[in-house]
């Protein structure tokens, strides 16, 4: 009796460990299946992008680290540049235009003492004054004369600087379009001018890259990475300037660096020349292996001051031009 007893025990001992077995073996089946499910899922959701960009024609698409709006306000910042450029040769217009005004004054009043001394010399042939008149006369007419020497050689000079700064729009424009021709946004029907070489295209977009990786690297507790990649960008853009523009002499280039940009500002272009000379002398020590740890607000002032600079230039950020009308 005790057998059969410890028999369904056993027995039932057996199919408590099967049930229990049982159990665990769908507890982990179930979570192998979830597991097999997500997975699942996240393939088919892989397999839907690579679709979307294996089909996809739209190049913002395939490069999603372009970011769109501000692209479209860098943009708008550049087209406002151009408008301020444009507004401040106005200035130039209207005063070319009141000098002529002045010079046309001055050469009636020269004719005029002309034609007073041929009449006080007719009358005064027979007077004791006659040379006094004369000497009097031939003074006021070179002082006039004087003066419009002095009129004329301000409208060359304005004529010149507003010739300067139409070419030195154009060149902006320029670059602006060479940069605009890489960008993955670019327009494919878009053409460079004759005059813009390989060379040139390659330090263009070497200036772009050199500002783009140094601001990646600006840390105002320590500027050197940063300034040495955006220096190494505005002479490479400056560079591109001169070759560029027909009324500077390619001899500038020999010329020390600073000497380059001061000659520029003089004939007109908008450059920022206040940090200047302390970033040619931060370089010069770094040539010569000096430290340099300027405080973290003058590097800020740096910073901005190079942005300044290659924003102008049309460095900076990407452009979409829109191809001209056919």
């Amino acid at each position: 009796m005790t057998t059969y007893i410890d028999d369904i025990l056993n027995l039932e001992k057996e199919l408590n460990q099967e049930t229990d077995s049982h159990l665990q073996l769908k507890a982990d089946l179930s979570v192998e299946f979830a597991e097999l499910s997500s997975e699942e899922l996240q393939l088919i959701d892989q397999l839907s992008k690579l679709r979307k960009k294996l089909t996809s024609i739209d190049l913002v698409e395939k490069n999603t680290s372009i970011d769109i709006p501000q692209l479209i306000q860098t943009k708008d910042e550049l087209e406002a540049e151009i408008k301020q450029v444009q507004l401040e040769l106005d200035p130039f217009e209207q005063q070319l235009a009141q000098l002529n005004s002045e010079y046309s004054v001055i050469d009636s009043k020269v004719k005029v003492l002309l034609q007073e001394k041929n009449q006080q010399e007719e009358k005064s042939l027979a007077s004791k004054k006659k040379g006094e008149i004369k000497t009097q006369t031939s003074n006021k007419i070179q002082n006039e004369r004087e003066k419009l020497k002095k009129i004329k050689n301000r409208i060359e000079d304005q004529k010149k600087i507003k010739e300067n700064l139409e070419e030195f729009l154009e060149t902006l424009e320029t670059i602006q379009l060479v940069v605009s021709t890489y960008s993955p946004l670019a327009k494919s029907d878009i053409s460079l001018p004759t005059n813009v070489t390989e060379e040139i295209q390659d330090l263009i977009m070497a200036s772009k890259t050199s500002f783009d990786e140094a601001q990646t690297k600006f840390d105002p507790n320590d500027l050197v990475p940063f300034l040495v990649d955006a220096d190494k960008s505005y002479q490479n853009i400056i560079s591109v300037f001169v070759k560029l523009c027909d009324n500077i002499p390619n001899s500038l280039l020999e010329s020390e660096f600073n000497e380059q940009i001061l000659t520029l500002v003089n004939k007109g272009l908008m450059l920022n020349t206040r940090h200047l000379n302390a970033v040619q002398t931060m370089l010069l020590k770094l040539e010569k292996g000096v430290e340099i740890a300027p405080l973290a607000s003058f590097s800020n002032e740096i910073k901005k001051y190079f942005v300044d600079n290659l924003t102008y230039l049309r460095v900076t950020g990407w452009v979409v031009l829109e191809p001209p009308p056919s």
